[in-house]
C-alpha cells in the first residue's frame, strides 16, 4: 500500500510541475465571415427526424450578380458558417445573399439518394430546381475581422 501511495505522490508532483511550466502561446486572429443561425431558421417548424421538421438544410452564397460562391449541406441543429468569402469580382462588394433550402428527413434522403443535394449546394440554379420543403432568403455583409450575422425572412414552405 505503501509503494502504491508513493507513486500516486511522486506523480503528482510530476503532473504539478508539468502543469506549471507553460509556454508563451500567439494570440488567435479574428475570423472574418458570415454565420447563418440554426436556431432561428428552424424555430417555425422544429429540428427533428419527423415529417415537416427541418432535418437539414442548405445555406447557398452568390454575390451582387448573383455568381455561385459558396454553399453547404448543415444539419438542422448547426449553424452555416462561411468564412473569408471572396468580394464581387466586378464590384469588389462583400455583400452576400444566402438562398436557404430546408428539408424534412424523408424528403432529403429520397432527393440526395445519389448524391444531387451535396453536389448542388453550391449551385444557386441548381439548388432552385430540386423541390425544398421550406425557403428562405438571407442577406449579409461580410467586414474585415468581424464574424457577421446573416440577416434571414422566416422559412416558407
Amino acid at each position: 500500500m505503501r509503494a502504491v501511495f508513493a507513486l500516486f505522490a511522486t506523480l503528482g508532483v510530476v503532473g504539478a510541475t508539468a502543469c506549471a511550466t507553460t509556454t508563451a502561446s500567439t494570440s488567435v486572429p479574428p475570423v472574418t465571415g458570415v454565420l447563418v443561425r440554426a436556431d432561428e431558421l428552424t424555430a417555425k417548424y422544429g429540428c427533428g427526424r419527423n415529417a415537416g421538421q427541418v432535418f437539414r438544410y442548405v445555406a447557398t452564397v452568390v454575390d451582387t450578380n448573383q455568381t455561385n460562391i459558396a454553399g453547404q449541406v448543415v444539419d438542422c441543429f448547426a449553424d452555416a458558417w462561411f468564412v473569408n468569402l471572396p468580394p464581387a469580382a466586378d464590384s469588389g462588394s462583400t455583400s452576400y445573399g444566402i438562398a436557404i433550402f430546408a428539408f424534412d428527413e424523408p424528403t432529403f434522403t429520397a432527393l440526395n439518394a445519389n448524391g444531387l443535394i451535396d453536389a448542388s449546394a453550391s449551385n444557386l440554379v441548381s439548388m432552385q430546381q430540386i423541390k425544398a420543403n421550406y425557403s428562405a432568403k438571407c442577406t449579409a455583409t461580410q467586414s474585415e475581422n468581424v464574424q457577421t450575422i446573416a440577416s434571414c425572412e422566416a422559412l416558407l414552405p
